[in-house]
């Protein structure tokens, strides 16, 4: 097993969100929004196993229908979620994590 950490970042505004992976929620809130002065919304890790990992992520205010990243994971593994202007996940993998200022 390996650590994936999963920072949201730009584009969040009062959303809330649920990211599950293989059907089970690993972390859900709602009024979720952007520190816009660091890029920064939250952040939460979770345990997978290496290989592909695919992720979920439902903003049900914006739409029933999920959006999904699949991912390689070799080793611990840091990944920054967005939300592009039209709403769309916009994401990006790290060995090391984000700093934040």
């Amino acid at each position: 097993m390996t650590n994936l950490t999963i920072d949201l970042q730009d584009g969040f505004s009062k959303d809330k969100i649920v990211v599950s992976i293989a059907g089970r929620v690993i972390f859900q809130q709602e009024n979720l929004s952007t520190r816009t002065q660091i890029g920064f919304a939250a952040s939460f890790s979770t345990e997978v196993a290496a290989g592909l990992v695919t992720l979920s992520l439902l903003f049900p205010e914006r739409s029933d229908k999920p959006q999904t990243l699949t991912l390689t994971i070799h080793d611990d593994t840091y990944l920054g979620v967005s939300l592009n202007a039209e709403g769309l996940v916009v994401s990006k993998m790290s060995n090391t994590p984000f700093m934040y200022a």
